[in-house]
């Protein structure tokens, strides 16, 4: 990833580079936020989802460098990028994309004050739009004194950026502009008097030929798309050269005439982001040369206007009108609108440890959480690298390929000298670092189902001795210090009990009482998930009859582990302490007393009797709330924890997941009568469309 700084009194052209081989930026945060916070955007295409949210700033290592950001500046990629003109820059093929953090990546250019410098980190940065135009016009095309050459789009930022670059050399410049306003300002600017009208593709291109006398010009600065392309090359005289500086044909394999080379012309690329990753060497030379021009004043920074963060989707729409003369800046140090919790669940610095983690459910975790920001993994079970089925080692070495460090160490959670055992082999397999944090997830479990009257000790402790000592056991392995959350996985069994399941509901009953007393006690966050039956992973996945019968005894249609692993991410970005313990499952209370009277004073309570209509459609009681717009709306902006609900558009846009779809279609149901089901939430209603399922 590149970062570009202009400063705003004077120029300082700064790069920053991600990768192992040069320095990595670590944003801090601004006098408003104590943690870090970047601009995301939750849904494609619509701007209006442009949304400041906070992520997890990396431990410095000694090639990095912090930066407190003042400035940044908007760009085209990023425009872009924000409305799915551009998905992939870097060329990566789509299964690599679901396991690279922040797939969108907004924000080019910065200005701020480096706050802190690893080991070996240099103090001396550089970059900027003429950085990359240095490279097109000076390394590539050659550019000399007395050649003409044609600027796209000449009053952006990049344009303006070409036109000092190619004034410093001597060359003549021919700029496309859309606009009188934009022609007079160049003029004035740079003395500009040659321009194209850049209205329509056959338009500049007779302006271009009519001002060379039909000769056309040494140098196209291209970065439009479509058929501008073969309009540029048309453009060139004999021997001349044009410069692809976009990135949108490229990606989108676009063919090109090859009869137009013909007259000796190069097509030549220019594509800053990859060189950051590759040639970083190439790259220096470029910045040296860079800021000898600004030190010596031969170019100056360009500024159209400057937006508070509050401003920023106007921002956006400002530079997709294509009315700007210059770049349009963002000021990072004013006070954004809201900071909404990190998009990256997984703190990509933390270890995470799965006992139990290759079973199914375990697996399924693994994935899930490589794709939201999870990069290194330590999973334990009795059994090793020989429980997986070959499909799981090929899933396993899949994700190993794309950067995911994952270690299987056996051993059984019961005996704490198994534990420390494996620990150190992982520590030593992934070179984890002495300052490396853990989260634990505790999904280990052994059943042994039967009637109380016919368990003996040694059914008892073989079932406590996982869940209960596998508890104590990891918590015991792993410093305070060095321990961020704690995930235990429990089951709804603990809560309303199972007559052939008194070890296993005593087991997980320790568990929850335990999760209870250290959030409590202790500053790290602990959860424990209650969870209901799982039906596409595990025992009942392959077990259609046990299926039947817990499903007929009130436990309902069975989760999926997608919903697990959505309620894991809940667990993971729930601050409360208060909200330690989570019971989650589709569960038919009737059904529950039905089978088990036993349970009635204890359950009775959560039966809505409110409710006439039983056919599955929406309905309303006569003690229930009014349904209207108003109402609805009220209600769910109170769930979501927001004050500016779209009323028209999709509450799964608006921040309704799986798990708040749970929440929403319960309340509905007890405070309006309406019957509305997770899967309809999820399929996109809108709160206009809610209030209209239930008029008659």
């Amino acid at each position: 990833m590149t970062f570009r700084v202009w400063g705003q009194t004077k120029f300082q052209a700064v790069d920053l580079l991600l990768h192992t081989h040069a320095p990595r930026l670590n944003i801090s945060s601004n006098q408003y936020e104590k943690q870090p916070f970047r601009l995301e955007i939750d849904t494609i295409g619509q701007l209006q989802t442009l949304k400041y949210r906070s992520f997890n700033s990396p431990s410095l290592s000694p090639t990095d460098v912090q930066v407190e950001v003042h400035a940044s500046a908007l760009n085209f990629r990023d425009l872009m990028f924000a409305l799915g003109m551009i998905e992939n820059s870097m060329g990566f093929d789509s299964e690599t994309l679901k396991y690279r953090e922040r797939r969108v990546k907004l924000g080019l250019e910065f200005s701020g004050i480096v706050t802190d410098v690893g080991l070996t980190a240099s103090q001396t940065f550089q970059i900027g739009d003429l950085v990359f135009v240095y490279a097109g016009l000076i390394v590539k095309a050659q550019l000399k004194s007395g050649e003409t050459v044609l600027i796209h789009s000449a009053a952006g930022g990049i344009g303006q950026a070409a036109i000092q670059l190619s004034q410093y050399v001597g060359a003549n410049v021919i700029c496309t502009v859309g606009s009188n306003e934009k022609r007079e300002f160049l003029n004035k600017t740079y003395g500009c008097t040659q321009f194209a009208n850049s209205h329509s593709t056959e338009e500049w291109k007779l302006d271009v030929l009519k001002l060379t006398d039909g000769q056309g010009v040494d140098v196209v600065l291209n970065s439009l798309k479509g058929d501008a392309i073969a309009a540029g090359l048309e453009c060139l005289r004999t021997g001349g050269r044009f410069i692809e500086i976009g990135k949108v044909d490229i990606l989108n394999h676009s063919k090109l005439d090859m009869n137009l080379l013909l007259r000796d012309l190069s097509f030549l690329s220019v594509q800053i982001d990859i060189l950051m990753r590759s040639e970083t060497d190439k790259i220096q030379q470029y910045l040296q040369a860079v800021n000898q021009l600004a030190s010596e004043k031969h170019i100056s920074p360009i500024v159209d206007r400057v937006y508070e963060l509050n401003d920023t989707e106007p921002a956006f729409r400002f530079l997709m009108s294509g009315q700007h003369k210059g770049k349009l800046i963002l000021n990072m140090q004013s006070k954004p609108p809201n900071v909404y919790p990190p998009s990256t669940i997984y703190n990509p610095t933390v270890c995470y440890i799965l006992s139990g983690g290759t079973g199914a459910l375990g697996l399924q975790l693994v994935q899930h959480m490589s794709t939201h920001g999870a990069r290194q993994f330590i999973l334990l079970s009795r059994q090793g690298r020989t429980s997986l089925r070959s499909s799981d080692a090929t899933m396993l070495a899949r994700l190993e390929r794309f950067g995911i460090e994952i270690y299987i160490g056996k051993g059984d959670v019961a005996k704490r000298d198994d534990i420390q055992r494996v620990l150190q082999e992982a520590e030593d397999y992934l070179f984890i670092l002495s300052s490396t944090k853990y989260s634990i997830l505790h999904l280990a479990m052994v059943l042994d189902d039967a009637p109380i009257s016919k368990l003996n000790i040694q059914r008892i402790e073989n079932v406590m001795q996982c869940k209960v000592q596998g508890a104590l056991n990891l918590l015991e392995s792993i410093p305070d210090d060095k321990l961020e959350h704690v995930i235990f996985f429990s089951s709804a069994a603990s809560a309303f009990g199972n007559p052939s399941q008194a070890n296993y509901s005593a087991a997980n009953t320790f568990l929850d009482a335990y999760a209870n007393q250290l959030a409590r006690s202790s500053r790290k966050k602990v959860r424990v998930l209650n969870l209901g039956l799982i039906e596409d992973v595990g025992i009942l996945a392959e077990d259609w009859k046990l299926k039947q019968i817990l499903t007929a005894k009130g436990f309902g249609e069975g989760l999926t582990s997608m919903g697990v692993a959505q309620l894991v991410d809940h667990a993971f970005l729930v601050n409360d302490n208060n909200e330690c313990q989570m019971l989650y499952g589709n569960f038919q209370i009737e059904d529950f007393i039905r089978s088990y009277p036993i349970l009635k004073t204890r359950l009775e309570h959560l039966i809505d009797h409110t409710i006439s209509n039983s056919d599955g459609t929406a309905g309303s009681s006569s003690n229930s709330n009014e349904v209207t717009i108003e109402s609805i709306s009220a209600y769910i902006s109170t769930l979501l924890a927001t004050s500016n609900l779209d009323v028209t558009e999709s509450l799964t846009v608006q921040g309704v997941d799986s798990l708040l779809a749970v929440e929403l279609s319960a309340g509905l149901k007890k405070k309006f009568g309406l019957v509305i089901s997770q899967l309809a939430l999820l399929g996109g209603l809108s709160v206009k469309q809610i209030v209209e399922s239930a008029s008659p």
